[in-house]
């Protein structure tokens, strides 16, 4: 459903923003 996959997409995003705060952080 379109439900489920904006579910997903804003779980990647979330993650890819954990990412990269973990990576600005560390530098």
């Amino acid at each position: 459903t379109a439900v489920k996959a904006m579910q997903e997409i804003g779980v990647k995003k979330t993650t890819f923003y954990k990412l990269v705060r973990e990576y600005e952080e560390s530098l």
